[in-house]
């Protein structure tokens, strides 16, 4: 026993090397050039100088609430700053993704006022979402739709309920504190806060989180890849979940987060006796502490919906630390995706996904695979498919067949809510995917440890506050098919 656990911190330790030797190239290899040009510098001549803008103030209109630092960090261009003519309408975009991406703001542009002189100024103009929301929970327990209506039977004792409060943008410092109290198939109490920036030069943050959450009902076991539930008068599952998250953004594109988590789990003698190795070794409680490194560089060009640009996240993940010998597992993950404008409203995405984690044996309830998290392979929606190590390829072309935007401001309504904007993508799309399974995992061999491919057709439709709506049309290896309904992004 201890000799595995060397290994497996051994392991953890060398892998860790590896990401943040990866995760420092991504984060410190795209550092911004001087302001100043080199032949300005150089004491160009006239007829050069006048190829460049000189700003003289760069304003910020229409933040009632939000600081205007808030703003300003996510800016490169500042007073003083020279810019080449021929690039500023594309540098000037490329600001406005970045402040459209803090999802402070439904409307934001960015336009420059010619002084003479070659010098300008850049105005920035914001219209600030709505920041409050208490909002009545009715959301589903399950996966994913999916799986709520295919093999639950569209069993509406599954739909968990209450009520979330969700304040954004907290002291106008893009501060966010969640509240929630659910009731239903789980019930859960949960307090979070977010603090994007705790020092003078805004590059560290901190995030908190306390939850604790019961089941009358949960999954003790998989069975051709699709997960067998137990139902009881009784509570058979107790939670307990708090971390804490420092974060560290040394550029516009990339962040890093560190973060510790303890856990403690409990089940009856129920789940203890249908599934003896949900915690391993017959154990009806599970406590364990974890640590956590991700790096993430971003530049897509809209959160929500990319069309262009990239998503690279690396991240390593140890539970247990050898103050419990509950569990010792050590995780690797990484993801890149690509989007591409293509034009003429045609756009095309290409994503790849890897987990690894080591030893093979784990409990039940910390198994991983396709059907968790958000990584899914289309046409598989109704199952999971449970291993220690995957790989995941997301393809799509999409084409942008309508696009309107709906005033309502006429009616009265508040301008945070008074432009509709919409628009509706067809898609095409084609994902594979390869899950090594767990050893001696016999009730689920149909998908695990062969080659995996899904493909359709379907329609994206995306609104305001982020809402994103897909209907899919799929198809999967075992010629099974039918349509399905997402809501986010494919990736």
């Amino acid at each position: 026993m201890v000799l595995r656990r060397h290994i497996i911190y051994f392991g953890a330790r060398s892998a860790l090397l590896l990401v943040l030797g990866l995760c420092t190239f991504f984060s410190f290899g795209q550092q911004p050039s001087s302001d100043l040009p080199a032949n300005v510098l150089q004491g160009a001549k006239t007829d050069t100088m006048d190829a460049y803008y000189l700003i003289d103030k760069v304003f910020i209109v229409g933040n009632k609430k939000t600081k205007e630092h808030i703003i300003r960090r996510e800016l490169k261009i500042h007073d003083g700053m020279w810019l080449f003519k021929p690039e500023i309408d594309e540098l000037l975009e490329k600001e406005r993704e970045k402040v459209v991406n803090t999802r402070l703001f439904i409307e934001v542009d960015i336009n420059y006022l010619e002084l003479g002189g070659n010098k300008i100024d850049v105005i920035v103009r914001v219209l600030e979402r709505w920041y409050l929301f208490p909002i009545p929970l009715l959301e589903l327990a399950d996966r994913n739709f999916t799986e709520w209506w295919t093999n639950q039977n569209r069993d509406l004792s599954r739909l968990e309920y209450g009520i979330r409060l969700t304040q954004y943008n907290f002291r106008g410092r893009n501060e966010t504190v969640n509240l929630l109290a659910q009731f239903g198939f789980t019930k859960k109490l949960a307090l979070g806060y977010r603090i994007p920036y705790i020092n003078r030069n805004q590059k560290l943050g901190l995030r908190f989180l306390f939850s604790y959450a019961t089941n009358k009902n949960t999954n003790y076991r998989t069975e051709s890849h699709r997960l067998q539930f137990a139902d009881s008068e009784e509570t058979i599952l107790e939670t307990f979940r708090s971390n804490v998250v420092l974060t560290f953004r040394p550029n516009f594109y990339s962040r890093h987060a560190f973060g510790m988590q303890y856990d403690q789990s409990s089940v009856n003698d129920t789940i203890q006796e249908l599934n003896p190795n949900y915690f391993l070794d017959t154990d009806k409680k599970q406590q364990y502490l974890s640590i956590y490194y991700q790096f993430t560089a971003d530049k897509r060009d809209f959160v929500a919906y990319p069309l262009d640009g990239s998503l690279f996240q690396a991240s390593i993940d140890q539970k247990g630390l050898g103050i419990f010998d509950d569990v010792a597992i050590t995780t690797l993950y990484a993801s890149y995706g690509k989007f591409w404008d293509l034009g003429k409203n045609y756009y095309a995405g290409n994503g790849i996904r890897g987990m690894a984690s080591f030893p093979s044996r784990q409990p039940y309830n910390l198994y991983q695979g396709l059907g968790y998290n958000q990584d899914f392979i289309r046409g598989y929606e109704i199952y999971v498919i449970e291993g220690p190590q995957y790989v995941l390829n997301n393809n799509s072309i999409k084409k942008l067949v309508f696009s309107t935007e709906t005033d309502l401001r006429n009616l009265n309504i508040s301008r945070k809510f008074g432009k509709i904007p919409l628009s509706i993508y067809l898609t095409a799309f084609f994902d594979q995917s390869y899950v090594a399974n767990y050893p001696n995992y016999n009730l689920n061999t149909r998908f695990s440890d062969t080659y995996l491919f899904g493909y359709g057709l379907g329609v994206d439709i995306v609104s305001f506050y982020d809402l994103v709506m897909r209907f899919e049309y799929s198809f999967n290896k075992a010629n099974e098919s039918g349509l399905r309904f997402n809501i986010s992004a494919a990736f």
